[in-house]
């Protein structure tokens, strides 16, 4: 159970290190767990809207709302359609994350419930954040999600989630 023992040859004292097993086990885990990168800052989110939407900003709650089929108007706004992101992308775990307080596997059985007990279906989901902006632009009514640094000239922004 020594770490170390001495030795003594032909006069010499030579230190000899038998280490064991688990203090080799501990170690490895510790560089293994140095070596993990960690992941970088998540991205802000951009509620975003076509140019023509008549509000300017939305709060987290309304879009909490509108995305868990809770409302499907808003003041000011009449009746809006939200579009989801695929379920393969990663801003849609952040956004429900952020925004809905769920993980993916909470909101699929969210959705689960809704749609069994006949209270409504999930959003339209679209295949990517260019595709979703296209959608947007040609839906006056429309309100979806992507990363803010992807937003260009073609909608309008109404809320920033970091």
């Amino acid at each position: 159970m020594n770490f170390c023992s001495l030795i003594l040859t032909h006069g010499r004292t030579y230190i000899v290190y038998s280490f064991q097993r688990s203090f080799i086990a501990a170690l490895a885990v510790l560089l293994s767990l140095l070596s993990i990168s960690v992941p970088a800052v998540a991205d802000d989110i951009a509620i975003i809207a076509n140019s023509k939407f008549p509000l300017s900003a939305i709060s987290a709650e309304d879009v909490s709302d509108l995305y868990l089929g809770k409302v499907r108007e808003l003041t000011g706004a009449g009746v809006v359609k939200v579009v989801d992101q695929s379920a393969s992308s990663a801003i849609k775990g952040e956004f429900a994350q952020k925004v809905l307080n769920k993980t993916l596997s909470q909101l699929n059985a969210y959705w689960s419930v809704r749609i069994f007990t006949g209270h409504g279906v999930p959003p339209l989901s679209l295949s990517d954040e260019r595709t979703t902006k296209e959608w947007i632009a040609n839906n006056p009514e429309g309100i979806a999600y992507v990363l803010a640094k992807n937003v260009d000239k073609s909608v309008k922004v109404l809320l920033i989630v970091h």
